[in-house]
């Protein structure tokens, strides 16, 4: 049986195949998460949803069924997907350096920081009530402190989803057309600089004047 992690991201890649999206991209965006997601946001994503070697290779054999036409859980045939997107970001892209140059960018990085790390002490203090009514040898008070923990895990989980979802919709229309405006401008001269700098004069009042 696959993990709850592993079974997520076959439907997840499944979603894209169906919506027409190469899956190829999902693959990527976990291999990138790893090394190119704002500190704050990859450490608080590996806090939640535990990441390996042995998850990207799922997700690699999940592609390569779903490019048979099949649901890589069920093996089922799925419809025709929709006529193909490919979505991939663009190689020269340093998200780490953008991300800490930009002051866009950072205000939401620094927001999403505030908001999460509030909800992880709530996660961490459950966590410690747990592990106390487990160390006291109570059955009843660890039965008890499970199902409140879990409640509790569920509902900080999906808080600090909307807001990353939140935060997604605010941030992904904008920076892409500025890594646009900036592909179309030429590679030469360092690129990265560029964007941070298109970023802040287009979405910084400040920066305007």
């Amino acid at each position: 049986m696959p993990s709850d992690e592993n079974a997520a991201d076959a439907d997840a890649l499944a979603h894209l195949y169906q919506a027409g999206v190469d899956v190829d991209t999902g693959v990527e965006t976990l291999i990138r998460l790893t090394t190119e997601v704002p500190r704050s946001q990859a450490c608080l994503h590996f806090r939640l949803h535990p990441h390996s070697l042995e998850r990207i290779a799922h997700t690699k054999e999940s592609a390569a069924v779903l490019r048979s036409g099949l649901h890589p859980l069920t093996k089922q045939a799925l419809p025709m997907p929709l006529p193909k997107m490919t979505y991939a970001m663009t190689s020269w892209v340093d998200l780490n350096r953008v991300t800490e140059e930009s002051c866009w960018i950072r205000q939401f990085d620094d927001e999403m920081r505030a908001f999460a790390e509030i909800r992880l002490r709530e996660i961490d203090a459950a966590k410690r009530r747990l592990r106390l009514a487990e160390d006291q040898g109570d059955p009843f008070g660890v039965r008890a402190t499970k199902k409140e923990s879990e409640a509790l895990m569920h509902r900080l989980q999906e808080e600090i989803a909307v807001k990353q979802r939140e935060i997604l919709l605010q941030t992904s229309q904008p920076f892409h057309r500025a890594i646009v405006q900036v592909t179309r401008g030429g590679l030469q001269s360092d690129p990265n600089a560029r964007l941070t700098e298109t970023l802040d004069r287009t979405h910084l009042p400040s920066s305007r004047q």
